[in-house]
């Protein structure tokens, strides 16, 4: 009897570990799915607030005769490990939000060189861009900017850095960029499953650019 009665005190206490251990994958599960479906609704629309300083463009296009300038724009490296600076020539803007708005065409489109790779999902729509004279920039995205990446470690600091680097890249004396703040449809960023922190502005990352990029 004593036998019988361990055997069926341990098969109890299988049987109630496995139950605790379904449950706890369970509720995981569902905490994942819901930060999915509701952080695009968890944060305040703050375009709301913004002065809407330039209307996106559906593409940028470059006619030959037209003015163009030169721009430096970032993309990750053949060995993914640091971000590479590209020259690329865009039509000449007096505005700084219609310069910012082709740089980003000019990102979305991937890089001309075959050794570099692609920063932001090709998918993905500028719905806005905002200068700040205190060298703030907010440029909100579209949600292909999430749903749309491949979500890893290097995959987004590529994304969220070149970005900004390219940005950044563009101050000037009469237009000063310092940092630049990500929002998805018009909200920070705080209730998705991110690797990295986008709520708060960013700066140039120098850490991982070739000397002189």
């Amino acid at each position: 009897m004593a036998e019988i009665d361990r055997r069926q005190k341990r098969l109890i206490g299988i049987l109630l570990c496995s139950t605790l251990l379904f449950a706890a994958v369970t509720c995981w599960l569902a905490w994942q799915m819901w930060q999915r479906s509701t952080w695009s609704s968890a944060s305040e629309d703050f375009t709301s607030t913004l002065p809407r300083l330039a209307e996106p463009e559906a593409e940028t296009i470059i006619v030959e005769d037209e003015e163009t300038e030169k721009v430096q724009v970032y993309f990750l490296s053949s060995d993914r490990q640091r971000l590479e600076p590209e020259s690329r020539a865009i039509p000449r803007s007096d505005s700084i939000q219609e310069k910012l708005q082709r740089v980003l065409d000019t990102l979305r489109s991937g890089p001309t060189r075959a050794d570099l790779y692609p920063i932001l999902p090709p998918s993905v729509r500028i719905r806005g861009i905002y200068w700040m004279p205190e060298g703030l920039v907010v440029v909100d995205f579209s949600e292909e900017i999430l749903t749309n990446h491949p979500g890893q470690l290097l995959s987004e600091w590529a994304t969220l850095f070149g970005t900004t680097n390219s940005i950044c890249a563009q101050s000037s004396p009469s237009a000063k960029i310092t940092a630049v703040q990500f929002l998805v449809e018009g909200k920070i960023v705080e209730d998705y499953d991110t690797v990295w922190d986008w709520s708060s502005p960013l700066e140039p990352d120098k850490a991982f650019t070739p000397v002189g990029g």
